[in-house]
């Protein structure tokens, strides 16, 4: 399966670089995987956000299937999401995951979006909403594969 991350903000800070990396590592033990972060020079908020948007929605081909973490997204568990990677695997769909910078995703990439998925009604800083992408990236391909790293049940 091709997994590709979009994370806007720039690059992590160095904490959550080495986490990012541990999970990134393990993904790739079995999945294609690239992380592409995107940035902006724009000052105001909203001009940001705008920027990195749009660069995300100019990288994302047609037929990707478009996976957008945001507040305003569904609940969804562990082992649905990992239904939903499947089935884009299934139907040879490259998945997009995104998460927006500190400004979020403006309504154009929340349109885009096959699939919008709120970890639930708290904001995260986005460090921590990318490792946590990774992380639920890396469990859902587990639960796929029937490996023990999943213990819920």
């Amino acid at each position: 399966m091709q997994l590709h991350f979009m994370f806007g903000g720039g690059r992590f800070d160095a904490d959550a670089a080495a986490l990012g990396s541990d999970y990134e590592k393990r993904l790739a033990r079995t999945e294609k995987v690239t992380i592409q972060l995107i940035t902006s020079k724009e000052k105001d908020a909203v001009r940001r956000r705008d920027d990195e948007s749009a660069k995300m929605l100019k990288a994302i081909s047609d037929d990707d299937f478009v996976i957008v973490f945001d507040e305003r997204g569904m609940r969804y568990t562990s082992e649905k999401f990992a239904q939903i990677l499947s089935r884009a695997e299934a139907n040879s769909m490259r998945v997009i995951c995104i998460v927006g910078g500190a400004y979020g995703i403006n309504d154009a990439v929340r349109s885009r979006a096959n699939v919008l998925i709120a970890f639930g009604d708290m904001i995260f800083p986005h460090d921590l909403a990318r490792i946590m992408v990774l992380e639920q990236a890396y469990r859902a391909r587990s639960i796929a594969s029937g490996s023990k790293y999943h213990h819920a049940g």
